[in-house]
């Protein structure tokens, strides 16, 4: 829904530029707003690709890996969608600075789009790999940081610039 300039009323008997300054703010606002709307759009696809894709293989791996044993794979699907989830989330949390795009003068500078889009995933992978985490686990959590960059990426690339 865009904003009708015409809403506003002010005097502009007594200052002739206040149509002018009014109707640049509303279209401002409406370029604002529908970036938002749309970088949420692509944030939540994202996310859930992501999630689907980590879950997937997640349980790829698993069922190679434990081929052998008696594992309830019921089980370990729950637990693997559990933990994909809420990586998804932190991961998603992570690259919500993306929203700052809507900003005219970060809209602009593509160094800083690069490190708002991209700086959370990264630090999500380095803090990965410098936890003290089992090897499994911490496979489990450099799968889903890339997979989500990846999938972030291909996103930027696609809808991002359109938007930018």
């Amino acid at each position: 829904m865009l904003l009708n300039p015409q809403t506003v009323i002010i005097n502009s008997s007594s200052h002739p530029y206040y149509d002018f300054v009014i109707t640049t703010f509303t279209f401002a606002v409406q370029i604002t707003f529908l970036m938002t709307k749309k970088l949420l759009k692509t944030l939540f696809t994202t996310f859930i690709i992501s999630t689907i894709l980590n879950t997937a293989i997640t349980c790829i791996y698993y069922s190679i890996t434990q081929k052998n044993t008696e594992y309830d794979y019921k089980t370990m699907l729950q637990m693997i969608s559990s933990g994909v989830f809420l990586l998804n989330i932190i991961l998603l949390l992570m690259v919500l600075p993306v929203l700052f795009f809507s900003l005219p003068h970060i809209r602009s500078s593509i160094p800083m789009r690069i490190l708002l889009y991209f700086a959370g995933p990264v630090v999500f992978l380095i803090t990965a790999s410098l936890m003290h985490l089992g090897p499994i686990n911490r496979l489990f959590y450099l799968e889903t940081g890339v997979v989500f960059i990846l999938v972030h990426s291909v996103l930027y690339f696609t809808s991002i610039k359109k938007i930018v």
